[in-house]
């Protein structure tokens, strides 16, 4: 069973002291968090010797922030695979958003990075994640669907068990775009989560889905379904399977997409637009989507 992973991007932040200083913390603290997590740092590669020297002694891992598509030659700028293995890195990210946003990185690029990764016997952390354009138009499977098949599909059976992927919300980061995005720090979420008592990771992840962006008028169902599940009832015993891990409450937009597809015979496309009207809160909506729904012809199970 693979180790939990919380690798840190500098990205282009720090002089090489100030990466030194910050490195040596990082190790300091190390004690502090299980071992049962691998720790990895990816500062500039100005700093890298500096930090690898800072970390000696330490279990946490050196990452590069990219590396180049050829293993030498006149590519001014560029710095190989074979050089950031040099200098002590164990792993090298690939694919990340700013380096498709603003490097037009494409997945031809990526296939020669990933292959100069493996020949130095370096780790990829492949990024895959959609823009705010991507996820509001509904693409965000297709994009990140897309992003894994045109280069992970590539790779040796024995390449892929060396391989971290990581998922990046674009969206939700620089933004300003709050809507859908988990803040700890406001008020009215912790007042929540301290009235919901939560008792388990699910607890909190179907809370958070409650606070946002599902129907918040559920919450104190919910609470109450959580508190008392001998109190829950349902008038329609094929939602209990449902409906039941989140105590008779419809918290994901999941459930919404299975209860009209198994339930009520809606297409694919037209489960999908229940689902998004749930993701504005508004039971209103709900119904608009019902009614245009409802003059489909129901597929047949």
């Amino acid at each position: 069973m693979r180790k939990k992973i919380v690798a840190g991007n500098w990205k282009m932040n720090t002089l090489p002291a100030e990466g030194v200083e910050l490195a040596k913390g990082v190790a300091a603290g190390r004690g502090e968090v299980c071992s049962c997590v691998n720790f990895i740092v990816c500062p500039p590669f100005t700093h890298l010797s500096m930090v690898a020297e800072a970390l000696k002694g330490s279990d946490i891992a050196l990452g590069a922030q990219d590396c180049a598509t050829e293993a030498k030659g006149a590519y001014t700028g560029e710095v190989a695979a074979q050089m950031i293995a040099a200098l002590g890195c164990k792993y090298v990210i690939l694919g990340h958003s700013e380096r498709r946003q603003y490097y037009g990185e494409t997945s031809a690029t990526l296939n020669k990075k990933m292959a100069q990764a493996y020949a130095n016997d370096l780790t990829p952390i492949y990024c895959v994640g959609e823009n705010l354009e991507e996820r509001e138009a509904g693409k965000h499977f297709d994009v990140v669907k897309a992003q894994i098949e045109e280069v992970l599909y590539n790779l040796t059976e024995e390449q892929f068990r060396n391989l971290v992927i990581a998922y990046e919300p674009v969206w939700a980061i620089g933004t300003g775009k709050t809507e859908g995005v988990f803040q700890l720090e406001s008020g009215g979420m912790k007042s929540f989560m301290k009235e919901l008592k939560p008792g388990s990771l699910e607890d909190i992840i179907a809370g958070i889905s409650l606070y946002r962006p599902g129907p918040m008028d559920f919450i104190p169902k919910y609470i109450k379904g959580k508190n008392d599940r001998s109190a829950i009832t349902y008038d329609c015993p094929q939602m209990e399977p449902i409906l039941g891990p989140t105590y008779g409450c419809i918290v994901y937009q999941e459930q919404v997409m299975q209860i009209v597809r198994d339930l009520a015979g809606y297409t694919l496309g037209r489960s999908d637009l229940v689902r998004r009207a749930m993701s504005k809160k508004k039971r209103q909506s709900w119904r608009r989507s019902a009614r245009t729904s409802s003059t489909e012809t129901p597929r047949r199970a």
